[in-house]
């Protein structure tokens, strides 16, 4: 059985194993999850302590349900992932993968490009949000595909069609409402399922032929859950591969957030270009930057570290003098 943090889970010992194996198994060959377990409280969190507290967009719903749930959860994590592993464009959830690597893997194809005086243009995609606009029939449809059991298929849509929500905020809570689309931010399954909502995007660019490519291997892409960044040697390839974009995202309910979408241009020093043509994406000219955060690293279209570098130094500067502060303090009293 999978490790759960409660504490009544963990040092249960055999009987309450065995009792949980009975009732998940229960679950399972009826179709069926009590409402209980079914019920989500959802807690807005602030995504920047410096952005506008009064703002919605500003706040990003994270989901928290009863340990029995997530023990549940991981439990159909545990049967359903060896089936439905993502390809390997996908870095989330891979063993020997993290954000580091996603990132190794943008500069070292630009890098390569470069050897041969060949611009790349790369494009940080941005949807607007994205996991709570996952279409879950279409969701389940593509489980089905991979992952051909009845007993897991039927229990999903049943979680599915009865869950319902309730908002905490300053120690209040709403009243409970049904949702009909989209996986919860906080969800044990939320990551994988979400990874093989969008893996039929990433095939779809790496089998048009179009983007780079390195002793024919396709890099045209790369994505870390719903942080997708395009790669194309022209504005022109980029172009076709957001055309590829905007057809999924109409056949899927995906709606990218073309104000946050940005493209760079990484330019070889030797070859400077006097012009860069316009990228478009849903109807939408993108603007082309000096600098993106990407996946928590700064990008630049030099690939310098400088600024990276910076901003963690300031960021550990400014833990270290809290950390003098809050010593200071506690000396005192």
């Amino acid at each position: 059985m999978p490790k759960c943090p409660d504490p009544h889970n963990e040092h249960g010992g055999p009987s309450l194993i065995c009792l949980l194996t009975l009732l998940f198994n229960g679950f399972l060959n009826d179709y069926y999850v009590p409402d209980s377990l079914t019920e989500v409280c959802t807690v807005p969190i602030p995504k920047s302590n410096v952005g506008d507290m009064a703002s919605f967009s500003n706040y990003r719903p994270i989901a928290l349900a009863a340990a029995i749930s997530k023990l549940f959860e991981k439990c159909l994590y545990s049967l359903i992932s060896p089936q439905i592993d993502s390809s390997y464009y996908q870095f989330r959830f891979k063993e020997g993968s993290s954000t580091e690597f996603c990132v190794f893997i943008l500069k070292s194809v630009v890098q390569y490009f470069w050897i041969f005086s060949s611009p790349v243009f790369a494009c940080f995609v941005d949807a607007k949000a994205a996991f709570d606009r996952v279409n879950l029939e279409k969701l389940l449809a593509k489980i089905d595909i991979k992952r051909d059991d009845r007993r897991i298929i039927g229990t999903l849509q049943y979680c599915f069609e009865v869950q319902h929500f309730k908002i905490k905020w300053s120690g209040y809570f709403s009243e409970c409402f049904p949702v009909l689309n989209g996986v919860r931010q906080g969800g044990v399954l939320s990551l994988l399922l979400y990874n093989l909502y969008v893996d039929d995007l990433n095939l779809h660019l790496a089998k048009t032929g179009v983007g780079c490519f390195i002793g024919g291997v396709c890099f045209n892409n790369l994505s870390y859950a719903d942080d997708l960044v395009i790669l194309a040697p022209t504005v022109a390839a980029l172009n076709h591969l957001f055309s590829i974009c905007d057809e999924f995202a109409s056949a899927n309910d995906i709606v990218f957030y073309t104000a946050k979408t940005q493209c760079m241009a990484f330019i070889h020093r030797g070859t400077p270009l006097k012009h860069i043509p316009m990228a478009w994406l849903s109807g939408v000219s993108l603007s082309f930057v000096g600098s993106f955060k990407y996946l928590g690293f700064t990008v630049v279209p030099t690939l310098s570290d400088e600024l990276h570098v910076k901003a963690l130094s300031r960021s550990l500067c400014g833990r270290a003098n809290l950390l003098i502060q809050l010593t200071a303090l506690r000396c005192t009293v």
